[in-house]
C-alpha cells in the first residue's frame, strides 16, 4: 500500500498459514516492521501467533493481562522460572508421545551467524530454558524462529559468540550441544515429576 501524501510505502500485505494458499489470512504490516532477510531471499517480519492452551485464538479479552505480564517481566518484577513452575508439567496423556532429540549446527546457512536447531518434544518452559542455557553460556541470539507441530518442536537459533563469532569449532558446539541437552533432560524430569 502506498502512502498517498508521500508517495513511499507505507503497508505490505502479508499472509500467513494456510497449506498451498488455502486457509491462509491477509493482515496489513507496517513497512518499518519488516527487514530483508538473505537467507530466506525475502521480506521477514516477526509474528506471534498466540493461542490458549486448547490451541484455539487467544481470546482479545486476555490480550491486556497478557500485555501486563510480559511488561512486569521485563521490568524483573516476575521471574520466569517461578511463574512457570505451576505450568511446567506434561500432561499424562501426551507422555506417551516419545521425541528424540536432535541438535544441529550450521555455519553454511547464513554468512554471518551458526544456526542451531534443535528439534525436540516440546513442553511448557522448554523455549525459556533453551534460550537462559544459550544467555548463561553467553551466546548472542540475533534471531529465532519457533516452529511447533503437535507434540515436537523445531526452534531454531541465528547466534555469534560473545566476541561476534561462528561457533566453527567442534568442541566449542559439542560443548553448547551438551548444555542445551541437560536444559532439555532436566526441563523433561521436572516436568514429568
Amino acid at each position: 500500500m502506498i502512502d498517498k501524501q508521500s508517495g513511499k510505502v507505507a503497508y505490505a500485505v502479508m499472509g500467513f498459514g494456510g497449506f498451498l494458499g488455502m486457509g491462509e489470512e491477509h493482515h496489513p504490516i507496517p513497512w518499518s516492521k519488516l527487514r530483508y532477510d538473505t537467507t530466506k531471499d525475502g521480506f521477514v517480519t516477526d509474528a506471534f501467533w498466540i493461542q490458549d492452551s486448547e490451541g484455539n485464538a487467544y481470546e482479545a479479552s486476555r490480550l491486556p493481562r497478557l500485555r501486563d505480564t510480559i511488561e512486569k517481566t521485563l521490568r524483573g518484577e516476575i521471574v520466569a522460572r517461578d511463574a512457570l513452575k505451576s505450568r511446567d508439567k506434561v500432561k499424562k496423556r501426551e507422555r506417551a508421545f516419545k521425541v528424540p532429540t536432535h541438535i544441529t549446527f550450521d555455519n553454511e546457512g547464513s554468512e554471518i551467524y551458526t544456526i542451531i536447531e534443535v528439534d525436540t518434544r516440546d513442553r511448557p518452559g522448554l523455549l525459556y530454558d533453551l534460550t537462559r542455557t544459550l544467555a548463561g553460556s553467553n551466546v548472542y541470539i540475533a534471531n529465532a524462529v519457533i516452529a511447533t507441530f503437535g507434540e515436537q518442536v523445531v526452534d531454531t537459533f541465528y547466534v555469534k559468540d560473545m566476541f561476534g563469532l561462528k561457533y566453527y569449532t567442534a568442541a566449542k558446539q559439542r560443548t553448547l550441544e551438551k548444555r542445551l541437552r541437560e536444559a532439555i533432560a532436566a526441563g523433561v524430569e521436572r516436568a514429568e515429576g
